[in-house]
Parts: C-alpha cells; structure tokens; sequence
C-alpha cells in the first residue's frame, strides 16, 4: 500500500513539474519511474484501467495515440470498452482516430456498444463514429446493443441515425439477437424504430423462430401482438411451433397455438411438432400437442 501511494505522489508531482515535463525523455524516464515499460500493451492497458495521468505520459513520451497490439486493440478502444470516459476524451482530445478497425474489424464504438457504455457511445459518436461499420462477423454497435441488451446505448445509436437490419455473416438481424436472447425490451424499441419484423436469416429463421425455440415466452408474447407470422417456415420447414416443440417449451407453445399455430404442419423431413417433441422426450409437450391432435380428431356430435 504505501509504494502505491508513493507512486501516486511521484506521478502527481512529475505532472506538476512543467518545465520538466515535456521532452520525450523525461515522460519516458517518468514511466520507468513508477515501473512502467514503454511499450504498446501498457499504453493500451493504461486505457482500459482509466489511468489517464499515465496515458498522458505515454503521449507525451511519443507513443503514436492509434497504436495497435497484435490483436489490433488501441487505447481508444480499450478506454471505451471499459467505460472510461475521461480517458476516452482525453484521447479524442489529443486526436485519436475513432475509427480505426482492430484485428476483427471492430472499432471504439462496437465496443462502446458491447459494453452498454452509453456516455462513451454519445461522444464517440460526436466524434464522427462510422455507425453503420461491422466486424468481421457482420456485427454492428447496434447489433451488439441488442445482443446485450443495452436499451439506452441501443436508443441513442438509434436516435443518431444508426442503420436497421445489418445482417450479420449468419443473416441475423438485430431484432432475430434480441429475440434469441430474450430481450423484450430491446426488440420492443428496434421494432418502434422500424426494423423488420419478419425478416429472416440464411437458414430462413426468423426473430419469432428464435424466441420460441429459446423459450422466451413474453418475447414470443411481444411478436406476435406486432404481427410476426406465426406458421412461418423456416429453410428446413420448421415453424416457431417446431422449435418450441423441438425444445421443451410447452408454456411457449401454449401461447403459440392461442395465435394460430397449425400444429399439423410437417417439416421438410415430414415430421411435425408433436414427433419432433417425442423425438426429444419432452413428456408434457408431448401430452399437450397429442391432446390437441386428439381434440382436432374427434367427431363432431
């Protein structure tokens, strides 16, 4: 405890000392000082820890402020990700690019996004963020915000223009992230927003789909009063009904046929709900849809 808060000091009064503050050498000779080596992944990490006196040494050292490790993270990345807003102004402040990509194709505002860094978001964002960029896998600042569940992220990259339905390498779109992981809220505002409710991915999937086969049954409850087409097939047949059956999820399934469903439909390999059902031993949704067929199958009196 007391070297860190005699390094504490020192670093205080080195900063204090302007005349002697502003070589190269002497912000490099600080550094060693408090036994930190001059290199690319202190300068990052110094960021993501907010350490911003540090940060500023190393700057003043030379260290170029868009230096990249292997992984191709920059300090302006690493600040926002961790939420670090001082350090994240200060980097802008001293002319950072906000849109440099690391190895994944990522960028500060991605994982702004990711991380729900709303104040961070909104500065990046001032500061010419690309909105529409996507890593490599397709995923936008917006598609993280949904897959995370970050609302007031999500409707602030919204509220600046950030673009809709951004497949993702796999068709996604961030309402069908959302859906998949139950998170009513954010698929409630993508929705308002305009994204498209019935769009579906390269497997023909769509965001009801998604819902349904995870069991998210107040998501599922929020699609289908916006109109999601219930009996909707997927590339290999398979209904919402299908992949609740398929899963488990009777308290889904319930709410699926309430809306519709047609547990009679047969996927491309000829099976429906209640086989796929059987298939996975799932005893009570077994007993729900063989009840339901039954039902259907009595005469009439």
């Amino acid at each position: 405890m007391v070297r860190v808060l005699g390094a504490c000091v020192l670093l205080a009064g080195m900063l204090a000392m302007g005349g002697c503050g502003d070589g190269r050498e002497v912000a490099q000779r600080q550094l060693m000082e408090l036994e930190v080596t001059f290199t690319v992944k202190n300068f990052v990490r110094a960021a993501r820890q907010g350490k911003k006196e540090v940060v500023a040494l190393f700057l003043k050292g030379g260290m170029d402020i868009d230096s990249q490790t292997r992984e191709g993270q920059t300090a302006l990345m690493a600040a926002s990700q961790a939420n670090e807003l001082p350090t994240v102004r200060l980097l802008l402040d001293e002319g950072a690019d906000v849109n440099v990509r690391n190895r994944f194709q990522g960028t500060a505002l991605t994982a702004a996004a990711w991380k729900g860094s709303t104040e961070v978001v909104k500065l990046l964002i001032a500061e010419g963020a690309d909105l529409s960029a996507q890593n490599n896998q397709g995923m936008s600042a917006v598609g993280y915000a949904a897959w995370e569940n970050h609302p007031e992220a999500l409707r602030v990259l919204l509220d600046k223009g950030a673009p809709l339905d951004q497949a993702d390498i796999e068709g996604w779109t961030e309402v069908m992230r959302a859906a998949f992981r139950g998170h009513t809220q954010s698929v409630r505002l993508l929705l308002e927003r305009g994204a498209k409710l019935n769009a579906t991915s390269n497997d023909g999937e769509t965001a009801l789909m998604q819902a349904a086969g995870n069991g998210h049954v107040e998501t599922v409850v929020e699609l289908l009063a916006r109109g999601a087409e219930v009996n909707a097939r997927s590339a290999a047949g398979r209904t919402a009904l299908a992949f609740a059956a398929a899963a488990g999820h009777d308290t889904v399934i319930k709410t699926l046929l309430d809306k519709g469903a047609d547990a009679a439909l047969s996927d491309n390999a000829g099976k429906t709900a209640l086989q796929l059902a059987q298939e996975s031993k799932h005893s009570a949704v077994v007993e729900l849809l063989s009840e339901l067929r039954s039902a259907v199958k009595a005469p009439k009196t």
